[in-house]
């Protein structure tokens, strides 16, 4: 059996891009987090603070003109609607503003119709048409939620790629198998977290409830992705509990055998499995150039591939015969749906294969 391999450098380069880009990601949800989303709100209290403009006395930077409409126009643009007002003030000053959807001022209004505008900080906010009212896309109400949005669901991916990046720098404490199926776990929790974290802010009506309702989605998610990670963890390194399948005929297939024996030849890419014989040959047909493997080959498992077998990577699907040859580890490596023939072929030595506790194959 192979002993247990220690990180890699390859290991050590793939949790330092997950650890910068989780870092890097992280930087730029503080500053959404931190500084955008906080100056949204500020202004939002800002404008909140002076009655939206509406107290008899408004301060120096609110006023409300009375202004006339000059046209109203509806504007499709790469699948979405825009509706644009354009009015004129006592003054002459033209504005053109854009209206927060069509109802309930821009679907009653008509060019010549009388409008009482707010505005506030030099832009129009808000509309307002008789007793109806209606804000424009240019008011603060609202401002930060895209923005929070967005940092919270780059800080859920900037923590998933953190959660990798350690994952990869403990892999060799973690999984011997070549496919790391932890990280990918780990990542697809990023991103399903990152989708809670955005829908937050856009439905509810506050960021303190957006805040509890990303946090409780969130925790799920981290359950159940610690969940698999833990059941991953603990089935690395599994064995299978295969049923042989003994061939009445030759059968030849693609395998490999690895190890410092004879029987283990460079390009000798095929298997011929047969009734008490098993070979190993360059010939994709299995007519020539066989190698038996000889009687003395014990089984010990089948199990995925390892980072620490011998030989290069294996092609996807591949399982590996774990074998004994005296003192000597050999290896079969082949596809998944031939290791019934390959146990099949080497006869009562299949014996030898611990049984239970293994997955079905």
């Amino acid at each position: 059996m192979t002993g247990r391999p220690r990180s890699t450098g390859t290991e050590r380069w793939a949790a330092g891009c997950w650890g910068l880009l989780g870092l890097a990601l992280g930087v730029v949800a503080a500053a959404l987090l931190l500084v955008h989303v906080p100056e949204r709100l500020e202004r939002e209290r800002d404008f909140d603070a002076v009655g939206r403009c509406a107290a008899d006395r408004p301060p120096a930077e609110c006023r409300r003109l009375a202004a006339t409409v000059r046209e109203a126009v509806s504007e499709h643009r790469n699948r979405k609607t825009y509706h644009r007002l354009t009015l004129t003030d006592a003054g002459g000053t033209t504005h053109r503003v854009e209206m927060l959807g069509r109802h309930p001022v821009f679907g009653a209004v008509s060019p010549g119709d009388p409008v009482t505008m707010t505005v506030w900080r030099e832009q129009v906010r808000r509309v307002d048409f008789g007793e109806l009212r209606q804000e424009t896309t240019a008011t603060p109400t609202g401002a930060y939620r895209l923005t929070a949005a967005a940092g919270l669901s780059t800080l859920a991916v900037s923590l998933g790629f953190l959660w990798a990046a350690w994952w990869w720098a403990r892999r060799h404490t973690e999984s011997p198998e070549r496919e790391p199926r932890q990280v990918t776990v780990v990542v697809l929790a990023a991103l399903g977290g990152a989708a809670i974290a955005f829908v937050a802010p856009l439905a509810t009506d506050d960021l303190r409830t957006a805040l509890l309702v990303a946090a409780v989605g969130e925790v799920p998610v981290a359950v159940v992705a610690a969940l698999l990670v833990r059941h991953h963890r603990r089935r690395a390194g599994r064995s299978f509990d295969v049923t042989p399948r003994r061939p009445e005929k030759e059968r030849c297939f693609p395998g490999t055998v690895l190890g410092e024996v004879p029987y283990a030849v460079p390009g000798y890419d095929h298997l011929v499995a047969a009734p008490g014989l098993l070979a190993a040959t360059p010939d994709p047909t299995g007519r020539v150039a066989r190698r038996p493997l000889p009687g003395t080959l014990v089984v010990e498992r089948v199990r995925l591939p390892h980072r620490g077998d011998p030989g290069g990577t294996p092609g996807p699907g591949s399982h590996v015969v774990q074998c004994r040859d005296g003192g000597t580890p050999v290896f079969i490596v082949t596809d998944r749906a031939d290791v019934p023939w390959v146990l099949g072929a080497l006869g009562p030595r299949r014996e030898a294969l611990p049984r239970g506790g293994g997955e079905g194959n």
